[in-house]
C-alpha cells in the first residue's frame, strides 16, 4: 500500500470515527431527553435504541482515541528524526539552543527531546568550559 492510499484510508477511518461518535451522541441525547421528559421508558424492547445510539457512541469514542494516539506517535517520530538529523548535521555534538534554532522547537521542547533520546540512545551530556551543556552522540559523529 503506497503513502497516498494509506493517507486516504486514514482519512476514511477518521471520518467514520467522528460520524459514529456524533451519530451515537445525537441519538443517545435524544433518547435520554425523551426518557427524562416521561415520553418513553426503557424496556427490553429498547435494544434497538442501544444498538443505534449507545454502541456507535462508544465505538466512535474508542476509534477517535485510537487515531489520536497514532497521530501523536507519528508526530513524536517526526520530531525524533528532526532531532537526530540536527545532531548529525553538527557532527554528533549539539546544544539545546542550537537544536532549538535548527528545528524550530522551543528551548524546553529541545531539552526534553535530548533528555528523552539520551535515555534510549548512547547520548551523553558534557559541560564545556563556559558551562554550556553539549549533548554528544558518537553514533552520529563524522
Amino acid at each position: 500500500m503506497n503513502v497516498a492510499e494509506n493517507k486516504e484510508k486514514s482519512k476514511g477511518f477518521k471520518r467514520f470515527a467522528h460520524f459514529s461518535f456524533w451519530w451515537g451522541a445525537i441519538f443517545t441525547s435524544a433518547g435520554l431527553i425523551n426518557f427524562i421528559s416521561g415520553n418513553a421508558s426503557l424496556s427490553p424492547d429498547d435494544g434497538g435504541f442501544l444498538l443505534i445510539s449507545v454502541a456507535p457512541l462508544v465505538v466512535g469514542y474508542y476509534m477517535i482515541r485510537k487515531y489520536k494516539a497514532a497521530d501523536k506517535k507519528k508526530e513524536q517520530l517526526k520530531q525524533e528524526m528532526r532531532v537526530l538529523k540536527a545532531i548529525a548535521n553538527h557532527n554528533g555534538r549539539i546544544t539545546v539552543a542550537t537544536l532549538s534554532m535548527e528545528t524550530g522547537m522551543s528551548i524546553d521542547e529541545s531539552r526534553l527531546a535530548l533528555e528523552q533520546l539520551a535515555g534510549r540512545l548512547a547520548i551523553s551530556a558534557d559541560v564545556d568550559d563556559n558551562g554550556t551543556i553539549i549533548y554528544i552522540c558518537n553514533d552520529l559523529s563524522a
